[in-house]
């Protein structure tokens, strides 16, 4: 499939999907040094926390209502450990883990977004690199919406892996290509996001794909607020209606909620470290 990076630099993308294991990768993939030029908009609100604006503020509440729901996923696991947040992002997760008492780390390569970060744990955010040669190890190594960004998956899952405490817990929430709602959005699915998104996961690759690293899947849960801010952006870039992408966001989670094989918009994976 061809697709816009309707978000910033109007350049077209390959979509192009492996014959054997079925994972998406998006082509050509930006280099290393040109790839940080297309995070760099007043509008990519996962790095703003003051935007203006119905999509600023789903944003918001939606990142309000989830970050709630991490943190009791964390409680549903341990009740108390060491966590890490890779690609925390502008650290609100660790803050509110923190402050229900975990011991909290990030890692974040935006320094724009760590500048966003709470007092409370903006000393406790360094770079990727920086904790990936750190000797510290943790109980739980969170991922949301992380893995979709990074070039070589499996190095870096490997290198979690290394990371944790045995028997820890490694999460990972990504967009589902597989969701009613990226079917009828087709190209235009604002979750494609290329380059930004630089692999695709359904449930059918990311199971497989992080148990042969040394894991076993022990639970998936939906994300229900994500279908209705990706069918709003979805509409937008058809130069469609508020209230269509609010029908289609419904009905892509009604049919996640009737049709297990079909599951969410996006997908939130644990897995225990064998």
């Amino acid at each position: 499939m061809t697709v816009v990076d309707h978000f910033l630099s109007q350049e077209e993308f390959e979509l192009l999907k492996c014959a054997s294991c079925g994972l998406i990768k998006t082509h050509p993939c930006p280099s290393p040094e040109h790839l940080p030029d297309y995070y760099k908009s007043e509008e990519y609100l996962s790095h703003g926390a003051d935007k203006k604006g119905l999509f600023a503020s789903l944003y918001r509440l939606a990142k309000s209502f989830n970050i709630g729901n991490k943190v009791g996923l964390f409680r549903s696991l341990i009740p108390a450990g060491h966590i890490l947040d890779f690609g925390c992002g502008t650290g609100d997760l660790i803050s509110h883990a923190s402050a229900s008492g975990y011991t909290v780390r990030g890692a974040e390569p935006s320094q724009a977004a760590i500048s966003h970060a709470p007092a409370d744990v903006m000393d406790l955010i360094v770079s990727p690199d920086q904790e990936l040669t750190s000797p510290r190890q943790y109980d739980i190594i969170s991922m949301f919406h992380v893995l979709e960004h990074v070039e070589d998956p499996k190095t870096l899952v490997t290198s979690l892996r290394n990371k944790l405490n045995p028997k820890g817990y490694l999460i990972i929430a990504v967009p589902n290509f597989t969701s009613f709602d990226a079917e009828h959005y087709g190209a235009d699915w604002a979750d494609w996001d290329v380059p930004r998104h630089l692999w695709l996961y359904s449930p059918d690759q990311m199971i497989p794909f992080i148990e042969q690293i040394g894991f076993h899947h022990t639970d998936a849960q939906p994300m229900w607020f994500d279908a209705f801010y990706v069918a709003l952006l979805s509409e937008r870039y058809r130069s469609g209606s508020s209230l269509m992408g609010l029908f289609w966001a419904a009905l892509s989670n009604l049919k996640a909620l009737t049709n297990k094989k079909r599951v969410c918009s996006s997908q939130v994976y644990v897995f225990r470290a064998k």
